[in-house]
């Protein structure tokens, strides 16, 4: 497994992509342009143009069919702030979330997330799904 938690603190401005993680994975890929930060870990494999086609088409679908392996990504828009955060084709890597009014909590287990905001009893539904 490939563990990690990010949370995101809604009604904040994200400035850097490195203070949204509590649980930070090891970083595989790491690309930074003027208007833009990416990352991604697991077991990504990108080709050597990978990095300047990304600026000019920053899509989940152009990051799936672009990007191989088994892996998490992220991509964070600076200028508009927006942020994706997805996993490799065919989603084989689970990605979890929690969202409240105050924060959005992803991570590679649901689990995990619960442990992070001090839920102790397992949902039945979540166990038999």
């Amino acid at each position: 497994m490939i563990r990690f938690i990010i949370e995101i603190h809604l009604g904040n401005k994200i400035k850097q992509v490195s203070s949204i993680f509590i649980s930070k994975p090891g970083i595989k890929l790491h690309l930074k342009a003027p208007f833009y930060e990416f990352i991604a870990w697991g077991d990504p494999i990108s080709s050597s143009d990978f990095q300047e086609r990304l600026g000019t088409n920053p899509s989940p679908e152009f990051i799936v069919n672009n990007l191989y392996g088994h892996y998490y990504y992220l991509y964070f828009n600076k200028n508009s702030g927006e942020l994706l955060i997805g996993n490799s084709l065919f989603s084989i890597l689970p990605l979890y979330y929690q969202y409240t009014s105050k924060h959005l909590t992803i991570s590679d287990n649901a689990i995990t997330i619960g442990k992070h905001h001090g839920i102790e009893k397992v949902n039945r539904q979540f166990l038999l799904e």
